[in-house]
């Protein structure tokens, strides 16, 4: 495969050095020139003879006269020797997409089978399982043109051939749910009316002048929606950088403009100004727009992320399996993709802009577009399926009163986040290691090993166990002492020498490597905490900035994460070392005014290591100067 991208040769590189068998990917040729429509039914690869003439009766059963069943690959596949189902679909592709156009028609719809959706979308953005219907989504998607193919059709997933037929037909009964699943989409494809997604033809506007990019922000004030989207050097807000910023305000126009040319305080007020303000997980691109100059009051009122999850739980909610289901813009950013591994440039800021921008302005573009199908596809659920529990209660009112709302509490949560009593670390940190090296001599006297043994690896102390004639409780894959908690437990009842010792051993290098983190010996060498702690110089505060999956789970739980806060223990003999490290703004800086109005301040006297004038030199927190570049805590 092989693309011209911005000017930019590229070649997609066979990864998979499996001996291939070809196959003829024409499996059945029931073109029927005197029907007006005919369909694709596009297999993983050839499968067996009985399976087959099922298939084939069951497609004559539900009424098709005109029809192909093609392979999508042109070999042989073998799901278990495929480390990649994806690159197997996309490297191995045959010609089969010459049928969409055939004998001057156009396939009416397409039925995927398994992984061949895979080879059809270049990615595994979407599952089969997004498809099964439940009355309130569709079983099907639109797929345009120009991006991953031109296809311009309709596309019904349905489960591989095996496990619609996981039994032999010639020996028993093979119906199971996936078969029925089958049923209903044989039944639909030919017969129900389909709704396209707006078809409307979009347009790019790159800026390449600041005031030109002014002029944008200031012709759009009072809109009524506003999608924004942003291209950043990595996914730390807190250091890196903002590549580019792009607008739709309707869907059809998008705007590139390079953050250099944004002024902060006009593109605020524009935002402010209009009524919607739409964004695929726009919580991620508030944190970096407030740490480049925007005032921290401005805040989504839509996420079209959250919107379809309150939707539909259990699909996937980025912007990119979205745009396959709501938009005829499914895999629009497969070239880019291509590009990047290509030029193993990932890096955002550093893709030119001639080739960025139109990928980075669709994401506005193609954002706007979900919001507007999926505010209507809601809207079409509360009023067909009413709720019967709670009269009155739609699922627009929890997404606008719930979801929303805590969206926007945690953008200012995760932005403060969490501050860290850096003083309390070291001592922790001390401690834990103290106690790990007393805890280790004593444990390597107990079971006669050198002090040096690996009491952290698995292997190493099953074997141990097994030569000092423990019982076996159970036998991990390679057949050698499992050392589980399950096994622990049962050792503990048995009351084998130095297992409780072993226990607490295996507790404090837990703690001490999930959060306190050991001492580092370089930049890269930092475990727990250390990885997220961030050095605040407008306060001299430490803080980390832990991320939120918002309603996370397919129960609307959240989970926390980088790092994980709710892990936190509570009553094992290491909490309150690890839980006096949680910090409040009052422990690392203070101010005091006395009853004659004079004010105190002051900071504790937490050393660091700085590096300052390429020398590295250790300082007291007041001292930090704006130019230094803070290594470790001292």
């Amino acid at each position: 495969m092989s693309f011209d991208f911005g000017g930019v040769k590229a070649s997609a590189k066979k990864l998979s050095n499996i001996a291939r068998e070809k196959i003829n990917f024409l499996i059945e040729d029931h073109f029927d020139e005197s029907e007006r429509d005919f369909y694709i039914f596009l297999l993983e690869s050839i499968t067996s003879n009985d399976k087959m003439a099922e298939l084939k009766k069951l497609i004559n059963k539900y009424g098709y006269k005109s029809y192909f069943i093609l392979s999508s690959v042109n070999t042989l596949y073998h799901k278990e020797k495929e480390k990649s189902l994806t690159d197997f679909f996309v490297q191995n592709q045959s010609n089969w997409t010459k049928y969409i156009n055939y004998n001057n028609r156009h396939v009416k719809a397409i039925m995927a089978f398994g992984g061949s959706l895979y080879g059809i979308n270049k990615s595994a953005d979407l599952l089969t399982e997004y498809f099964y219907t439940d009355g309130m989504t569709k079983p099907y998607y639109y797929l345009g043109h120009g991006f991953i193919g031109d296809y311009d059709t309709f596309i019904y997933p349905v489960d591989s051939m095996e496990e619609i037929f996981p039994i032999s037909i010639t020996k028993g009964s093979y119906v199971n749910f996936k078969t029925r699943i089958l049923y209903d989409m044989l039944y639909r494809m030919r017969n129900e009316e389909r709704e396209y997604p707006d078809l409307t033809p979009y347009e790019i506007i790159q800026i390449k002048e600041k005031n030109d990019a002014d002029k944008v922000l200031k012709d759009n004030f009072n809109k009524e929606y506003c999608s924004f989207d942003l291209e950043t050097s990595s996914f730390d807000w807190t250091k890196d950088e903002i590549g580019c910023l792009t607008l739709s305000f309707d869907g059809n126009i998008g705007y590139f403009i390079p953050w250099k040319f944004v002024d902060a305080n006009l593109f605020h007020d524009m935002l402010s100004s209009c009524k919607n303000i739409i964004g695929a997980n726009p919580k991620f691109d508030i944190h970096h727009i407030w740490e480049h100059g925007v005032k921290n009051d401005v805040f989504p009122t839509d996420d079209i992320t959250l919107m379809a999850h309150a939707i539909y739980s259990s699909r996937a909610k980025g912007l990119k399996p979205l745009s396959f289901m709501y938009t005829y813009f499914g895999g629009y950013d497969n070239e880019l993709d291509n590009f990047k591994t290509q030029t193993k440039i990932e890096v955002y800021t550093k893709i030119p802009n001639n080739i960025l921008s139109k990928y980075a302005t669709l994401d506005a573009i193609v954002a706007y577009r979900c919001y507007m199908a999926l505010l209507k596809q809601m809207r079409w659920i509360d009023t067909a399926f009413p709720n019967e529990k709670k009269y009155g209660e739609k699922i627009e009112n929890f997404y606008r009163d719930i979801m929303m709302p805590s969206c926007n509490d945690f953008i200012s949560i995760e932005h403060r986040g969490t501050y860290v009593n850096v003083q309390q670390q070291l001592i922790a940190r001390k401690w834990f290691e103290n106690e790990i090296e007393k805890s280790r001599e004593e444990l390597s006297k107990i079971w006669k090993v050198d002090k040096d043994f690996d009491f952290f690896s698995s292997k190493k102390v099953g074997e141990q166990i097994e030569r000092m004639g423990w019982p076996v409780i159970e036998r991990n894959k390679a057949g050698g002492y499992s050392t589980s908690e399950n096994c622990m437990n049962e050792w503990a009842r048995q009351n084998q020498p130095g297992i409780e010792l072993f226990a607490k051993l295996r507790q404090l290098n837990t703690n001490l490597n999930m959060f306190i983190g050991h001492t580092p010996l370089s930049e890269d060498d930092k475990t727990g905490w250390d990885s997220f702690i961030r050095y605040h110089k407008e306060d001299n505060s430490f803080r980390m900035h832990q991320s939120y999956l918002l309603f996370g789970t397919e129960t609307y739980r959240f989970i926390g994460k980088d790092p994980n806060l709710q892990q936190v223990p509570t009553h094992n003999f290491c909490a309150p070392k690890v839980k006096r490290v949680i910090g409040v703004p009052c422990l690392e800086h203070y101010k005091i005014t006395s009853d004659d109005g004079t004010v105190y301040e002051g900071y504790e006297e937490t050393e660091l290591k700085v590096k300052r004038d390429n020398k590295e030199i250790i300082v007291k927190m007041p001292e930090i100067k704006e130019e230094d570049d803070i290594l470790c805590y001292a």
